[in-house]
């Protein structure tokens, strides 16, 4: 059986909701509504702090094999794969 380290948490499967993927699958230069975010306490208060919560909408710059630059509020920053695949949004379609 693996060890399991400290503050290592199984990842709880999104809510049921229709048209919602993981924001590494959106392609670039889309707009997007951020409906659930499935990270640990203190990565999920970071992105909070940044802007990347439910509700938010954020622009996705560009996307590269799951390595996502957004913007939010203005500002843009970069998302690891691990990252992007557990926060999960629905596209704006404009």
């Amino acid at each position: 059986m693996p060890r399991r380290r400290h503050g290592h948490r199984t990842p709880l499967p999104p809510p049921p909701m229709p048209d919602v993927i993981p924001l590494s699958l959106i392609p670039s230069n889309s707009l997007v509504e951020i409906k659930y975010v499935n990270l640990p306490p203190g990565l999920f208060m970071r992105m909070s702090e940044l802007g990347i919560m439910p509700g938010n909408r954020v622009k996705v710059i560009l996307n590269q094999f799951g390595y996502v630059v957004v913007e939010v509020m203005g500002t843009r920053f970069g998302l690891n794969p691990r990252v992007s695949s557990n926060i999960f949004v629905k596209r704006i379609i404009k």
